[in-house]
């Protein structure tokens, strides 16, 4: 029984240090799907020490089972304790080789959902498996060299080297240390823990080298795909005179030229042009919208710019830094809000400041100083020593922007900023980066036409991954704009509406009614006449009208959008990111 007790403690131990490697693993897919590692690259932490840290912070974890573990065989269980201290270090060995191992199987995973539920299956079932295989080979009467062979093999994978190795020492020296006249041999040699230790050390350097060119070579996603690269000649005078500048200057803060981006597609979706020949350049000091309906092609432009997706063609830059090739020192004059937060739960407000203020290398002796400057401009020093997971969904967002700023980047990247935001703090938020603009550059992407209008000095509506307008807002509502729009209602009468409608229509000419429900009406009027004889055309006919309450105003960007955004190809056809 004592022996069957050893055997079972040593499987069952085994099986639950695996936790460990499989959910580092998990977070280590967490903070790249979110973003997070992202963020970090971007402010300066470089790929080895980011990977280091991880490791032995993790590695620690591992320690109080291994510790536990030999105490256990050396105290407790029977015949173990000359080979407890062999077993515990195969089992530090086993957690050196399966941290980085578990870090290489997460990169292909597109959610934590899924890499948890695979690496549990993969790393599981080598250790089950391994039980089964060792059992097999020796019940089967097999050539030794060929079971040496594929030992070799097999010992590869971390899981099935420990469960091996565990296996065989637990059943040998507990049932062999109770012949009392056997020399036993010792556990550290080749053919009991010392292969295994050689392997597994051995191991973890190599994929933990591995994993630092795998990962750098696997960041930027580039697809070979054959295209039909048509130079864009577009319709609007506005975008071909924005090509012409972008050709000829090279003071932007931010450049792309010529830009491609096609996704491979299947056999059922054809490749996709996300992109096609976009060409935009941000001023020095300008605050430039990039807008259009979903599918359009913006999240793949900022993707581009920030180094994590290739393009098949064409040219782009930050600070005359050229992308991907000078990715690195690009990302010492930026500052990027996702779209989703990326914050960590454990940490305060002030910590998470001071966490990223760090890494980006502001002075310690400054830094105090710079995140209470931050939590006042963005009314968060009353949260700063709440844990990021305890913040709402706007004073989260607020921070995410406290972030971006950190280090006084130059260029600002801001998706979507403002999503989740009540209209007090959005209008906060916009009176921060409003005041912020004159010293940096913003591209900012987002849905909200009224945001564009409000901070963008220059907007940018993209449909079918191309630029279909280029302008100021006001630029683009009196260019695009369908008329003036005037909401009225009149009396509960309907020939009172008949007779409003045949008025304006003698008076201004062709009227357009969009909407018509009863008293209440919606009207385009044409741009023929100024503004002030609309109003007091209406003024002075309003009570013979029986109009009792009217506005009229110019077309809003909204509509503006609306009009391209028509134009725009089903989502269904287009394949996301994470697909191709």
């Amino acid at each position: 029984m004592k022996i069957l007790f050893t055997l079972f403690f040593c499987i069952y131990v085994c099986e639950g240090i695996n936790f460990v490697p499989i959910y580092a693993g998990v977070a280590v897919a967490r903070e790249r799907i979110s973003q997070a590692r992202l963020q970090q690259r971007l402010m300066g932490v470089y790929d080895v020490l980011y990977w280091i840290s991880i490791f032995i912070f993790d590695l620690l974890l591992s320690l109080p089972i291994i510790v536990i573990f030999f105490f256990a065989c050396y105290f407790f269980a029977s015949g173990m304790k000359s080979s407890a201290l062999a077993l515990a270090l195969t089992l530090l060995g086993f957690a050196w080789a399966s941290l980085p191992f578990c870090y290489l199987l997460s990169l292909p995973y597109k959610t934590a959902a899924s890499a948890e539920k695979n690496l549990t299956n993969i790393v599981m079932l080598t250790m089950l498996a391994a039980m089964l295989v060792t059992f097999l080979l020796d019940q089967v009467k097999v050539n030794s060299t060929l079971i040496n062979l594929i030992n070799y093999v097999l010992y590869l994978v971390p899981g099935y080297t420990v469960m091996d190795v565990t296996y065989r020492v637990a059943l040998f020296f507990g049932t062999n240390s109770l012949i009392e006249a056997l020399v036993l041999p010792s556990p550290f040699a080749w053919e009991w823990c010392g292969k295994a230790l050689a392997y597994l050390y051995i191991e973890g350097l190599v994929f933990f080298i591995l994993l630092i060119y795998i990962e750098r070579w696997t960041w930027v996603k580039t697809d070979k795909v054959k295209f039909d690269a048509q130079t864009y000649n577009p319709t609007d005078e506005d975008v071909a005179k924005e090509i012409e500048r972008v050709h000829t200057t090279k003071n932007d803060a931010v450049c792309v030229n010529g830009v491609w981006k096609v996704y491979p597609g299947s056999k059922k979706v054809p490749p996709v042009e996300a992109c096609r020949d976009v060409t935009f350049g941000i001023c020095e000091g300008d605050c430039f919208g990039l807008i259009g309906p979903n599918g359009a092609g913006k999240t793949s432009i900022i993707s581009i710019l920030m180094g994590t997706l290739g393009f098949n063609k064409g040219s782009c830059s930050i600070k005359n830094c050229p992308i991907p090739k000078e990715v690195k020192k690009a990302y010492t004059y930026l500052g990027y809000c996702p779209q989703f937060d990326v914050l960590f739960d454990c940490l305060t407000t002030y910590e998470c400041l001071w966490f990223y203020g760090g890494i980006k290398g502001i002075d310690p002796l400054k830094l105090p100083s710079v995140i209470d400057q931050i939590l006042m401009c963005l009314g968060l020093e009353e949260h700063r020593n709440k844990y990021t997971r305890d913040l709402s969904g706007g004073n989260k967002r607020r921070l995410c922007v406290a972030i971006a700023f950190m280090g006084n980047p130059q260029v600002v990247i801001m998706d979507e900023p403002s999503t989740g935001l009540d209209p007090v703090s959005r209008r906060k938020l916009w009176n921060i980066i409003k005041s912020s603009s004159t010293s940096r550059s913003f591209l900012l992407t987002t849905h909200l036409m009224e945001e564009a209008d409000a901070l963008c000095n220059r907007i940018a509506i993209m449909v079918n991954g191309q630029i279909e307008c280029i302008g100021s807002g006001q630029h683009l509502k009196s260019k695009y704009g369908d008329g003036y729009t005037l909401d009225l209602k009149t009396e509960d009468d309907a020939k009172k509406m008949k007779e409003v409608l045949e008025f304006l229509t003698s008076h201004i000419g062709k009227i357009e009614v969009r909407e018509s429900h009863g008293s209440h009406a919606i009207v385009i009027l044409p741009t023929s006449k100024p503004l002030f004889f609309l109003f007091r055309l209406l003024e002075s006919n309003k009570k013979s009208l029986g109009i009792k309450e009217y506005t009229l105003s110019q077309s809003t960007l909204d509509q503006v959008f609306i009009q391209f955004a028509k134009k725009q190809r089903e989502e269904s056809s287009i394949l996301t990111q994470e697909e191709a």
